[in-house]
């Protein structure tokens, strides 16, 4: 589960998919891409390792997935995660 203003929530149906298929595209980016060659503009995600990103997507997608996951505590980390799936990457 993921806390928002408006309570605990979880993402179902169109708001779920729509959400796999960005987090889809932004771990094929992150895994394919050298994303070192440019700043994605959230410095708390620019700064992490390939693998610290896939990581904390992985955390980011069980939180708001899975509602027998305790309520993911919010950082500055995961916020930037979740800003990154949904902001279109640069074209290089």
């Amino acid at each position: 589960m993921w806390r928002t203003s408006c309570g605990d929530r979880i993402l179902h149906r169109a708001g779920a998919r729509f959400f796999a298929k960005a987090l889809w595209g932004l771990l094929y980016e992150v895994q394919t891409v050298s994303l070192d060659d440019y700043s994605l503009g959230v410095p708390c995600f620019d700064n992490m390792t390939c693998g610290q990103e896939i990581s904390v997507l992985a955390v980011v997608a069980n939180g708001l997935r899975r509602k027998h996951v305790p309520v993911v505590p919010y950082t500055a980390v995961l916020g930037g995660a979740i800003s990154m799936v949904f902001e279109p990457l640069p074209i290089v």
